[in-house]
């Protein structure tokens, strides 16, 4: 995908009730390229698929 940068895929270590099991960090160039990442057929494709196995709860933070 173009517009993806970068990801990282992050496991968690503590396991406490505070902290997640699973971190995806992704970077992207600008915001723009976060909008089309989020329409990408393959990103919406994936994330469909996915999602359902892996979350629970989720939370976002572009910086």
């Amino acid at each position: 995908m173009r517009e993806l940068r970068d990801i990282e895929i992050g496991i968690g270590v503590t396991h406490s009730d505070r902290s997640y099991d699973l971190a995806l960090v992704t970077k992207f160039n600008n915001v723009e390229w976060i909008e089309a990442y989020q329409i990408n057929p393959v990103h919406v494709d994936v994330s469909k698929y996915y999602m359902v196995f892996v979350s629970v709860s989720n939370s976002n933070c572009e910086f």
